[in-house]
């Protein structure tokens, strides 16, 4: 928290731009934000202690696009 990391997300996005590259600044709590796969798991910063829900890390790895 209050680390910059919105405002390097923005930055560099801007950057890109700027270029010519298509970017898309994403913030951390975009809804179905690719990194976030884990979200609606009881134990979301743990996510091997709800091995039973998951089938493999690719299941998990699936489940972040």
């Amino acid at each position: 928290m209050g680390s910059g990391k919105s405002t390097t997300m923005r930055l560099i996005a801007k950057r890109l731009q700027e270029v010519g590259q298509q970017a898309l600044p994403v913030h951390e709590r975009t809804q179905f934000h690719s990194a976030r796969a884990t979200d609606e798991l009881e134990h979301w910063f743990e996510p091997w202690r709800d091995g039973a829900r998951l089938s493999s890390p690719l299941e998990l790895g699936s489940r972040s696009r």
